[in-house]
C-alpha cells in the first residue's frame, strides 16, 4: 500500500508540474502532454489508497465523519472569510461574493481552487460509515469500489478533455489573476 501511495504522490506532482507545458485544447503529442494525461489517474489512485486505510476501523461512525467534516469546513471558511474580508476592504462588501468564494473552493474554481481536495474529502467522510459497513461483505465492496472508480474517472476525464480552468466568478470585476 505504501508503494501505491508513493506512485500516486509522484503522479500528482507530475500532473501539477506538467500542466503549464500542455495545451489542453490541442491533441498534439508531447512528453508533457503524455505525462499530464496519464498522471491524472494518480488522483483517484491516491484517494482510493487513502480511503482503503480508513476502512475496517472501529471509529468510522457517523459522529466521527461529522467531526472530520466540521474540521474541514472550519479550515476552509476561515481562509475564505479572511480573503473575503481583505477583498471587501478594497472593493466593498458583497455577501454573494463570500458565498461564491466558499462554494467555488469545493469544486476547484475561484481564488481557492486548490481546496477541491477538501470537497472530495467531505464526500469521502460522508460515505465512510456506509462503506465501512459494506467492507464487511468483500464481494459487494469490490463491486461498489469498481463502480465508484469508473464514475470518478469518467467525471475526471470529462473535466480534463473540456480544459476546465479557473472560473473567475468569485473575483470582483477588474481583479486580475496572475
Amino acid at each position: 500500500m505504501d508503494l501505491v501511495k508513493i506512485i500516486a504522490m509522484f503522479g500528482v506532482i507530475c500532473w501539477h508540474t506538467t500542466r503549464q507545458f500542455v495545451n489542453l485544447q490541442s491533441v498534439e503529442f508531447s512528453l508533457a502532454s503524455f505525462l499530464y494525461r496519464t498522471a491524472a489517474i494518480s488522483i483517484p489512485l491516491f484517494f482510493l489508497s487513502s480511503g482503503y486505510l480508513q476502512l475496517g476501523r472501529n471509529k468510522c461512525s457517523w459522529s466521527y465523519s461529522f467531526r472530520k467534516i466540521v474540521r474541514i469546513l472550519r479550515y476552509v471558511i476561515i481562509f475564505c472569510i479572511t480573503y473575503w474580508f481583505l477583498q471587501s476592504l478594497r472593493y466593498g462588501v458583497d455577501l454573494k461574493n463570500l458565498w461564491l468564494i466558499v462554494s467555488d473552493s469545493f469544486i476547484g474554481v475561484g481564488p481557492f481552487y486548490v481546496f477541491w481536495y477538501f470537497g472530495a474529502m467531505i464526500l469521502i467522510y460522508l460515505l465512510l460509515p456506509m462503506l465501512n459497513r459494506l467492507f464487511l461483505y468483500k464481494n459487494h465492496f469490490v463491486v461498489m469500489t469498481m463502480v465508484m472508480l469508473l464514475i470518478q474517472n469518467c467525471v475526471h476525464l470529462q473535466l480534463l478533455t473540456n480544459g476546465v480552468g479557473m472560473k473567475t466568478s468569485a473575483l470582483p470585476s477588474g481583479c486580475i489573476i496572475g
